[in-house]
């Protein structure tokens, strides 16, 4: 059985150094491989062409989410004018196209079975999963827990985006609390 590609993207120090720890323990079994990526608008990147091919082309939906957050960001923070002018939707597309390119190149080079990111909402991470999920590699998303120190991982999203949105009552209601695990 050959070893699975695991991909790690993070964007800041934390949430490298988790990812770390958990390659430590997969890596015996895996392949771990790992990008620290910065979620910046940069004004030489606006200008990069890159040829997308048809099927990783976005259409308007897939690319609206890929820049929602910084959609979400121009609207409610103060921005400088350069922020600004650079927040514009014109410029967040290509970012957007660039990121795409960017990661179909590095999951194709790299043969990627799976990739794991931090929460997914960021235009890079969500750039990312894009492409995963049109090159058909399995995503895991990792979120703070509920509970302190603790990790949700899920395989469809964090937040409103994932598996447990839209169950019932009765099944949080069936779950069996072992009560003395809460107790000090």
């Amino acid at each position: 059985m050959s070893k699975k590609n695991i991909l790690f993207i993070s964007l800041y120090n934390t949430q490298s150094q988790y990812f770390h720890q958990i390659d430590t323990v997969l890596e015996s079994d895996h392949k771990i491989f790992h990008l620290q990526c910065k979620d910046l608008l940069l004004l030489k990147e606006i200008f990069s062409k890159v040829e997308l091919s048809q099927e990783m082309l976005p259409n308007d939906e897939e690319l609206n989410d890929i820049i929602y957050f910084y959609k979400q960001l121009a609207i409610y923070k103060r921005l400088s004018i350069r922020r600004k002018i650079l927040m514009n939707s014109y410029f967040l597309k290509k970012k957007a196209y660039l990121e795409i390119y960017n990661f179909q190149k590095y999951f194709k080079d790299n043969q990627i079975d799976m990739i794991c990111v931090w929460n997914g909402n960021r235009p890079t991470l969500a750039a990312a999963i894009f492409v995963a999920r049109k090159m058909g590699i399995k995503t895991l998303f990792f979120e703070n827990g509920l509970l302190p120190k603790t990790t949700t991982v899920d395989s469809k999203g964090v937040n409103f985006k994932n598996s447990l949105v839209g169950l019932d009552r009765n099944f949080f209601s069936s779950i069996d609390i072992e009560k003395e695990k809460f107790e000090k």
